[in-house]
């Protein structure tokens, strides 16, 4: 099988695990807790991560028509040129502790000390804090799992790049 045929395989999976959260409303909530857009962020990193990774794994593909000498040049730039996915996945996770941070900050920072002496001020700051362990639950989430998503398809292209440049040591 492809390299190419093994990424659609397990990003139309991911894609399918996406509809389904989407359809239970799991995106309503998390963009409804986010008011300064982190899993927007989350999104657009891991996005282009996967277009980067469907990149890389063409250029890999190519590799074995090369002659022995170029495939061991590109065989290592192959390597070189795949390492920023790994920064993807860092930024995913990245991504989702600041939202996380974001959330707490959020849920607590509203809270007035002065109004939790009445029954409306603390009503108002369980509302506050509810959106705020929203957002820090939605950023974690977003980052956690795309990240685990960037993972399966960095590992599929690297496994394929390993295995071209041993091909070519042999």
């Amino acid at each position: 099988m492809s390299l190419t045929l093994k990424l659609f395989v397990v990003n139309f999976i991911g894609s399918c695990v996406m509809v389904w959260a989407w359809w239970n409303g799991i995106f309503a909530m998390v963009a409804a807790a986010d008011p300064y857009h982190i899993t927007a962020a989350i999104i657009v990193a891991f996005l282009g991560g996967v277009l980067y990774t469907f990149r890389r794994a063409r250029a890999v593909q190519r590799l074995p028509r090369l002659i022995s000498k170029t495939a061991q040049r590109e065989g290592r730039k192959a390597v070189i040129l795949n390492s920023p996915i790994a920064d993807v996945i860092e930024s995913l996770v990245l991504l989702g502790l600041i939202g996380s941070a974001l959330g707490l900050i959020h849920a607590f920072g509203g809270v007035d000390k002065e109004t939790l002496a009445t029954t409306e001020g603390v009503k108002d700051a369980g509302v506050h804090v509810l959106a705020g362990v929203t957002l820090l639950a939605g950023a974690t989430l977003a980052g956690s799992s795309t990240a685990l998503w960037t993972i399966w398809n960095n590992r599929l292209l690297e496994m394929e790049t390993a295995l071209h440049n041993e091909d070519i040591s042999s």
